[in-house]
């Protein structure tokens, strides 16, 4: 009896403390997001400048990636019949 007494008193302390380290971890993110936030509104100008030098693919690209893709496809139904 005295041991099952001491295993759920280990096991409530156990539990206390991964909830103390949740709340020391999430404290910690918040705090790496507030200080994220406040550089990444000083750093503003340069991100817009970085956003604005990023060009989306050209349609032959992309259209070359479908091909593939579908070559593959076609190649892996003609292995599975088989």
């Amino acid at each position: 009896m005295l041991y099952i007494l001491l295993g759920i008193i280990v096991l409530c302390a156990l539990l206390c403390l991964a909830e103390l380290i949740v709340r020391v971890w999430e404290k910690a993110e918040q705090t790496a997001r507030r200080a994220a936030a406040h550089t990444a509104v000083r750093l503003e100008p340069k991100a817009a400048r970085a956003v604005r030098s990023i060009r989306l693919p050209d349609r032959e690209a992309v259209k070359n990636i479908y091909s593939i893709s579908d070559q593959f496809a076609d190649h892996f139904r003609e292995v599975m019949s088989s």
